[in-house]
């Protein structure tokens, strides 16, 4: 039931700023720019989180034929994402940070 939530709740659109041009994307979709973001200019941990779920999502295959990944690869990668808060002891409920 908690994938269901997290799923329904990143499908929710809201609105970013991308190089200087307002646009509305999906949750998921801000995640995965803000996580992208923060690893190009970030700490060295950030730098791994993101490697490491993009490694699981597939995105390094070198024998994918697109740039853009496919449902299954965007589906891995959430589900990544999803686990690891799941795991992560800051985002657990009745902790600080996980309400």
């Amino acid at each position: 039931m908690m994938n269901e939530l997290l799923i329904a709740v990143a499908s929710e659109p809201i609105k970013v700023r991308i190089n200087g041009e307002e646009r509305e994307v999906s949750k998921r979709a801000a995640i995965a720019i803000a996580l992208i973001n923060d690893a190009l200019t970030g700490t060295p941990a950030q730098r791994t989180r993101a490697f490491q779920a993009l490694d699981k999502a597939g995105a390094f295959n070198v024998l994918s034929s697109s740039v853009i990944p496919s449902d299954e690869a965007r589906r891995r990668f959430l589900q990544a994402l999803a686990d690891e808060f799941q795991e992560n002891e800051e985002f657990r409920p009745g902790s600080p940070n996980g309400g």
